[in-house]
Parts: C-alpha cells; sequence; structure tokens
C-alpha cells in the first residue's frame, strides 16, 4: 500500500490509508505491516474477522471495530472510533481501547527518540519532557548506537542551557 489508497481485502474488511504499508490477507485474517502515515481501519462487528496492524511500536488487534493507526516520528498512535481494540506496544505496555479512546506507544529505538527529541525541541517542548524522552531512548547495555551519542548530547546541551549542570552531569548508559 502506497500513498494515498482504499482496499477491500477480505468481505467485511475495509482499509483506507495515506502512508505506506503491506496488507496480507488470507480468508478472515488480515494483517497490515505499517511503515509511516494513516491507516483506517473498518471491520465489520461480530463476523469473525481478525484482524492485526503491526509498527515497530505497537502490534494493535481486534474483532470488529473501526479504528485508526498513524505511525510517525512520535511513535504510533491508535483511535478507537468503534469497538474494542488491544494494543500491545514494544515497551511491554497492553492496553485495552474501547470507541472515543486513543493511546500512543512512543518510539522505542535511539534513532526514532532521536527524531522525536529534535520534533520536541522544534516545537518548543518544555525541558523536562524533552529529558524524559532522551532517558527513554538511551538503552541500557554493552553496545552504543551511534544515535545513542547524538541524545546524551542533547541531554547535556540542554541540562547547560537551562542551569541544570552543576560540575558533572550523569550520562547512566549502562556500559
Amino acid at each position: 500500500a502506497q500513498d494515498p489508497g482504499a482496499a477491500e481485502p477480505t468481505d467485511g474488511v475495509r482499509l483506507t490509508w495515506s502512508g505506506e504499508g503491506d496488507v496480507r490477507s488470507q480468508g478472515k485474517v488480515t494483517d497490515v505491516g505499517w511503515r509511516y502515515g494513516r491507516v483506517h481501519v473498518d471491520v465489520e462487528p461480530n463476523a469473525g474477522h481478525q484482524v492485526a496492524v503491526t509498527t515497530r511500536e505497537a502490534v494493535v488487534t481486534v474483532v470488529g471495530t473501526v479504528f485508526d493507526v498513524e505511525r510517525d516520528a512520535r511513535g504510533t498512535t491508535v483511535a478507537v472510533q468503534r469497538g474494542r481494540v488491544q494494543v500491545a506496544c514494544a515497551n511491554g505496555a497492553v492496553v485495552s481501547l474501547h470507541g472515543g479512546q486513543n493511546t500512543t506507544c512512543r518510539p522505542v529505538t535511539p534513532g526514532s527518540v532521536l527524531r522525536r527529541v529534535t520534533e520536541l525541541r522544534q516545537a518548543g517542548a518544555s525541558v523536562d519532557e524533552i529529558l524524559g524522552t532522551i532517558d527513554r531512548g538511551v538503552p541500557r547495555g554493552d553496545a552504543v548506537d551511534p544515535a545513542v551519542v547524538e541524545l546524551l548530547a542533547h541531554k547535556v546541551f540542554l541540562l547547560v542551557e537551562h542551569g541544570r549542570a552543576d560540575g558533572e552531569v550523569e550520562l547512566d548508559v549502562g556500559v
């Protein structure tokens, strides 16, 4: 699927999108691998369909509902218009959503967190929000991704810029 489009991979499941992903369907089972942008899913209730939308940050599963999945630099956002879905975020959080509810699974890779930090800075977000985002993007372990180094540079810059760095700055990368 490429930007924009619509399809009915099986009777009772309708997809419309603006973005990029893959759709696989066999019988009443539909799997959507979503890379970027928004996909709107409309599943006929009580018809036995099994639908899953998978992004880097989340797996959204449903049996009869209407919902949107949007993936961008902020992560994966799921908004339910009707019915119920279960969202399993890559960070281990699992949320059940009903009509009118939404949730966002935040980026999990250092590179995607770095894009989020850049976006937050450009939008004028609070220092605490940016620092919290940076801390979530710095993995604990032996290997250090180049994006982690840049995230830590953003942290040091923000701490110094806002007078929060008296002497040493704790960078806790778990190395």
